[in-house]
């Protein structure tokens, strides 16, 4: 492995802004109102934070080549985009191409963020559940898909009419309970369920808390993975006892989503191919637009939608294989043992079709953030014998 010089002091300031830059993009509540402001300064720092600090390390070329062929692809070919639009998308390519003490110390300031405005925002939420949050304030959603407004406290957002029932799941700072679920998901995965590092249990609770579907996927498959063989039976089974305590008292939050729909083919919880989007894929299916794409012109017919069908009806399979390549190339790169990489290529297939990344800051940098410490996991056990 080459081993790159760099100037910590550099390293350090640079990875301390792009910490906050994929915390800002990750679209807590406090940025809604300015993101036409924020998403194109935010895109052109990153752009500039890579640019200055791309790793020469080996295969990163032609991992930065399949990432930006991808998107050259989405936005010139299928999108017909201008050059601008390209360069914002070019930020994405470049954050897996990082140097790693950099990807390192990006994390490292992008979780005690995280972990402290979660902590807040998770005190404020017991103060709202018991009506001593105070009065609210009114606020428009992040985007046109969202058909109602938040009720805004200090550090913690919830929905002005209640969605679906008459509880509110728990929100944070974030625009739905899923991109939380998601969030901490990411994070727990990456630190491998470590939860005596300090910060894990915040995000274990927060995870919970977010009733995400997501979550408590990840959770369950990161406890299995990552635990030792004796514990993980034991996990197991609480699990499966946990299950059965609960499944009367939750059944309408969280157990319900489990469930098998015969008709739809897919789980109940999984919302995430609403609209019609189901036929709309099955009709162009194999079909050369199929692996072209029709453009992002479909979303304003699909804004309920937001699976990796989605993404393959915008920008084609072919946009999905080449994203898919990169990234399965940096873990090839990164992660020695094949087992592990498997494990690491399995989880990710599942992460972009309830959730796929492929356009945002926050999702691009967590996925490369998960390669890592998979990696290192992988160069701990071939140095211990484990």
């Amino acid at each position: 492995m080459l081993v790159e010089k760099t100037n910590t002091k550099d390293l350090t300031f640079w990875g301390s802004i792009l910490g906050i830059i994929v915390f800002v993009r990750c679209q807590p509540y406090f940025f809604w109102s300015i993101e036409d402001i924020i998403r194109p300064t935010c895109a052109a720092l990153t752009l500039l934070i890579c640019f200055v600090n791309l790793s020469k390390e080996k295969h990163t070329k032609i991992i930065f080549i399949l990432l930006a062929a991808a998107y050259a692809w989405a936005v010139l070919i299928v999108d017909n985009s201008g050059i601008i639009t390209l360069a914002n998308f070019l930020a994405f390519a470049f954050i897996p191409v990082l140097k790693r003490e950099i990807v390192y110390i990006t994390y490292s300031v992008f979780r005690v963020i995280f972990i402290s405005f979660l902590t807040l925002s998770i005190i404020n939420y017991f103060f709202y559940v018991l009506g001593l949050s105070g009065a609210p304030d009114l606020i428009e959603p992040l985007n046109s898909i969202k058909s109602y407004k938040y009720d805004q406290y200090l550090f913690l957002v919830v929905p002005h009419v209640p969605i679906g029932d008459e509880f509110h799941r728990f929100h944070g700072l974030y625009d739905e309970p899923g991109m939380l679920g998601t969030l901490c998901g990411l994070q727990l995965i990456a630190e491998r369920m470590n939860f005596s590092r300090k910060g894990n249990l915040i995000i274990l609770l927060g995870g919970i808390m977010s009733l995400s579907l997501y979550f408590y996927v990840a959770l369950g498959i990161g406890l299995l993975l990552f635990s030792n063989t004796k514990h993980r039976y034991f996990l197991i089974a609480l699990l499966f006892i946990l299950a059965l305590a609960t499944y009367n008292i939750f059944y309408d939050l969280i157990w319900y989503r489990f469930e098998w729909n015969k008709e739809e083919g897919n789980f109940v919880g999984d919302n995430r191919n609403g609209g019609g989007l189901n036929a709309f894929y099955e009709s162009l299916k194999w079909s050369p637009l199929f692996f072209t794409g029709v453009g992002s012109n479909i979303m304003k017919d699909y804004a309920a939608a937001a699976s990796l069908k989605l993404v393959i009806l915008k920008h084609g399979l072919i946009f999905v294989a080449l994203n898919f390549m990169a990234y399965g190339l940096l873990a090839w790169k990164e992660i020695k043992e094949k087992k592990e990489w498997l494990i690491f290529m399995v989880f990710f297939f599942f992460t972009l079709y309830q959730r796929p990344g492929f356009y945002a800051t926050y999702s691009i940098f967590m996925y490369t953030m998960v390669i890592y410490k998979f990696a290192d996991y992988t160069q701990k056990k071939q140095k211990h014998g484990i």
